[in-house]
């Protein structure tokens, strides 16, 4: 297994550097990825509106994943791959709902293993996106990638929460730059993570 140093300030460069480049391509996904994702946020109908608004959450995961992981591999996207790439939708969805499950029941006990187990999973959508993997076969892929380097990936993802915190903090304009820029980054850290972490062969 090589030896990885995980750079949140590397990630962020390169998720700013590609951001700068496309500077109105990467605002335009984000826009409408957060307005799309917004549906039901404000109706007083919880029931039905809360469920169609995690499915639109899901549908643009899906969409902004796949436009970040072209990205990365040297392909700019058609924006309408936010709405066409939902090929792996059902996968991706119930990947999202068994891992909020496991890590809401490990908050609910302890907390601290509720984290450990949000960041052993960190990377399971974009698993399931890129290396068109099942549920549980992304899953033990996940926490392969993630094994012995969950601290230093926390203190990741704390920076990057405070990119997105100050995004949010520049009248709420700036998160149409924070989010690509932190989503870019994400999967700069995923790409390195898998490249340094040949799979375990299974019997």
């Amino acid at each position: 297994m090589e030896s990885l140093v995980i750079s949140a300030s590397q990630s962020i460069r390169y998720g700013w550097e590609a951001v700068k480049k496309d500077f109105w391509y990467f605002v335009g996904i984000a826009f409408i990825s957060m307005v799309i994702s917004g549906i039901g946020s404000n109706s007083t109908e919880t029931n039905s509106w809360d469920l169609v608004g995690m499915l639109a959450s899901v549908w643009m995961t899906c969409g902004t994943t796949m436009i970040y992981l072209l990205y990365q591999q040297g392909k700019k996207a058609e924006v309408t791959v936010l709405f066409t790439s939902v090929d792996r939708f059902l996968t991706v969805l119930g990947a999202t709902i068994l891992i909020s499950l496991i890590v809401l029941a490990g908050l609910i006990l302890f907390i601290v293993p509720g984290i450990m187990w949000a960041i052993k999973y960190q990377f399971v959508v974009p698993l399931i996106l890129d290396q068109k993997l099942g549920v549980m076969e992304a899953m033990r892929r996940s926490d392969e990638i993630t094994k012995g380097k969950k601290m230093s990936i926390f203190m990741f993802d704390l920076t990057m929460l405070g990119v997105v915190i100050l995004g949010a903090l520049a009248l709420l304009v700036g998160l149409f730059v924070a989010i690509p820029v932190v989503g870019l980054a994400q999967i700069d850290l995923y790409k390195k993570l898998l490249a340094a972490t040949p799979k375990v062969q299974t019997a």
